[in-house]
Formats: C-alpha cells, sequence, structure tokens
C-alpha cells in the first residue's frame, strides 16, 4: 500500500531554453488542459490515432487514477504535457 506518490505534486523550474526562456513543469490546471487537449490532438502521434481533442483534455483532467498530470511551460505559457 502506497501512503504517498514518491514525488512532489509542484511546481519545477528546469532550466531555460538555447535561447533563454524559462522551463518549468507544474501540475495541470483546468485553463491548460482546455489548451492542451486540442493541440495535442493536432499533432502526431495523436493525429494518426484520431485522437480528438476533447477526449485529450478529458485525459488530461482526469484524478483519482494514480497518474499525476503535468503542463510543461515554457515562459509561464503552455507548450506540453506528461503524465507519471
Amino acid at each position: 500500500m502506497i501512503s504517498a506518490p514518491p514525488f512532489r505534486a509542484e511546481r519545477f523550474n528546469l532550466g531555460t531554453t538555447r535561447d533563454g526562456r524559462a522551463v518549468a513543469v507544474a501540475p495541470m490546471t483546468d485553463e491548460a488542459a482546455t489548451y492542451l487537449g486540442p493541440a495535442i490532438a493536432a499533432i502526431g502521434p495523436w493525429k494518426h490515432y484520431a485522437l480528438s481533442g476533447e477526449l485529450l483534455t478529458k485525459t488530461l483532467l482526469t484524478t483519482g487514477d494514480g497518474a499525476i498530470r503535468y503542463q510543461v511551460l515554457v515562459n509561464d505559457e503552455p507548450a506540453g504535457a506528461m503524465m507519471i
């Protein structure tokens, strides 16, 4: 029985891109999921599998399944997503 996740669900500043933009990961928000779901659906491999933006948004908003969803931020703007 796991009593707590093996890592903290908080913002992590990762450094900068080659052109100096700040990169971080932070817990997924409703706003970020709504923006990122359709954006991710428009690129491969998700586009190849015809996954809808609505489905990916719903997946990014899911809770209680043991996964923690993060948004990847570049200069504090959503740029991607990851699930651990």
